[in-house]
């Protein structure tokens, strides 16, 4: 039996939603961004895909949408990316002009 290495592995981060305690007709987000561990396997336990998650409320969160964005999605996403927010890109083809730099 041939010992095997752990392997880094990051989940896909993901949106949910929750209740705001002050007013719970109002509709709040947040994205989870698991971090990346190193394992040997797939764990199944209860709760193991957010332990040490990042969590981002929304108003912290940029929505990339290339139609909405056209030509100037690169300089649009650098600008939010510069002012410290995550970007969620939609699905689609960005055109971009320049490459973007993440920090």
């Amino acid at each position: 039996n041939a010992e095997v290495a752990p392997v880094p592995v990051a989940e896909k981060p993901y949106i949910v939603e929750y209740l705001h305690f002050d007013d719970p007709s109002v509709q709040k987000f947040k994205l989870i961004v698991p971090r990346a561990k190193c394992t040997r396997g797939v764990t199944f336990a209860l709760g193991a895909e957010t332990d040490n998650a990042k969590e981002v409320d929304f108003s912290r969160v940029f929505y990339a949408d290339a139609e909405v964005l056209g030509s100037e999605a690169a300089l649009k996403i650098q600008a939010v990316l510069d002012d410290g927010y995550d970007v969620v890109f939609a699905p689609g083809i960005f055109k971009l002009t320049s490459t973007l730099e993440v920090r």
